[in-house]
């Protein structure tokens, strides 16, 4: 089930970033529009909250395909090569990204973190996913002692999570 999930996610994150990468680079926006979620609840059959977080996450990947190409411009533009090859490197750079990943980042709407206290049991930290076009289950998991020594300090933990698959797990 949640093989599924990830995969029709990652379906999803695709169709936005294709979205993105189509639209006059001045033009760019971050965020998607209520027609493209609509477009994409109809096409995937997925929820408007499904599609509003894959299209954040598409949106962050097309950010940072652009913030690699400032950088790589500045960098060359320091190095002071040549006018002619530094005008034809910035017009070939920016290759659209494929999404391949099986991995989706979760904010609060979809999962709950909490204490998963239980005296036979070796877990101490519930991942419970929630609806909202999403797989309804509970994820048992440890804290490293690294966690453990921040949450003693005061820290707490994030409401979001990744969640992702890794080869056939």
């Amino acid at each position: 089930q949640v093989k599924t999930f990830l995969a029709h996610s990652r379906d999803i994150v695709q169709y936005f970033i294709d979205l993105f990468w189509s639209q006059p680079r001045d033009t760019k926006k971050t965020f998607a529009a209520t027609v493209d979620i609509q477009r994409a609840v109809q096409r995937f059959g997925c929820s408007a909250r499904l599609a509003q977080c894959c299209a954040k996450q598409a949106a962050e990947c097309i950010k940072s395909i652009y913030n690699k190409e400032e950088r790589s411009v500045k960098r060359r533009a320091a190095q002071k090569k040549k006018p002619k090859r530094f005008r034809r490197a910035v017009q070939n750079m920016g290759r659209k990204p494929n999404y391949r990943k099986h991995k989706l980042t979760l904010d609060s709407r979809f999962v709950n973190l909490s204490d998963f206290r239980n005296e036979d049991s070796i877990f101490d930290l519930a991942i419970c996913l929630t609806g909202s076009g999403g797989p309804n289950f509970v994820i048992p998991a440890k804290h490293t002692s690294h966690s453990r020594k921040l949450l003693a300090n005061g820290y707490s933990l994030a409401k979001s999570i990744r969640l992702g698959r890794d080869g056939d797990r």
